[in-house]
């Protein structure tokens, strides 16, 4: 993310759905590039118990011996990848953790390890010629970095065990958001809504697909009804569009 989003304004309230990598990395960039330039009120939300989505690392045992559940490295292909984890997991300053603005994870460390030969899987894909790839295994697990980009976001609030159902316009102001939640969620209603989930969630939010209990999202088809019109933009200018109303 290198310019500020459209549809960000001064003052405006988003919430970001979803604390994965993504999500972790979204609030950053937001946090980042609008800092200097007007206020910006982000929630964050998720309807794990903590941070992770598919970088999640569990404990366990009286010495909470740590296992990587999700992606087991962090792999970059180009510099600015690099410095940029590598930023993030540096240890904190005085000054930097004291104007952090929030609590979120303050002390959590982030020792990044450099691995010349990852363990390979069979679900292991790549963009590029493995060569262009720098690996890396932070050693308190890799949710451990995304934590820290989740900080260094200062988030307003972060309401885990959130989980979205649907989103309604708002019947005091036509141009707003609101998120309807089965459990947890905020009471407040919001400019922009960005959803940082698996692709596969965000489909079964804007169509018929059969629900699936076990989908990250779980969201309802009922989203859209009364709308003609949908249309979601992915990363690489890949655009999917629906025109016929939902029943």
């Amino acid at each position: 993310m290198s310019a500020v989003p459209a549809a960000v304004a001064g003052g405006s309230k988003v919430l970001i759905v979803g604390t994965g990598l993504t999500g972790s990395l979204v609030c950053y960039h937001l946090r980042t590039l609008t800092s200097k330039l007007f206020p910006l009120h982000i929630d964050v939300v998720d309807m794990a118990r903590g941070p992770g989505g598919r970088m999640s690392t569990t404990r366990h045992g009286p010495d909470s011996t740590r296992a990587n559940t999700g992606a087991q490295y962090l792999s970059t292909s180009s510099p600015k990848a690099a410095a940029l984890l590598q930023a993030a997991c540096a240890p904190p300053t005085v000054s930097s953790s004291s104007s952090s603005g929030n609590n979120l994870y303050p002390t959590t460390l982030c020792t990044l390890d450099h691995v010349d030969t990852p363990v390979r899987r069979s679900t292991h894909f790549a963009l590029k010629h493995e060569g262009c790839y720098t690996h890396w295994l932070p050693r308190e697990g890799t949710n451990s970095a995304l934590k820290q980009f989740l900080h260094r976001g200062k988030p307003n609030r972060v309401v885990f065990e959130s989980r979205l159902r649907k989103v309604a316009a708002s019947s005091a102001d036509e141009f707003k958001l609101v998120p309807i939640f089965d459990t947890g969620g905020t009471a407040s209603a919001y400019d922009v809504i960005i959803l940082a989930m698996p692709p596969k969630d965000i489909m079964k939010f804007f169509n018929n697909d059969k629900r699936d209990a076990q989908s990250q999202a779980d969201l309802h088809r009922r989203t859209n009804k009364g709308r003609k019109t949908v249309r979601y933009t992915f990363k690489k200018d890949v655009s999917i569009q629906t025109n016929k109303q939902t029943n």
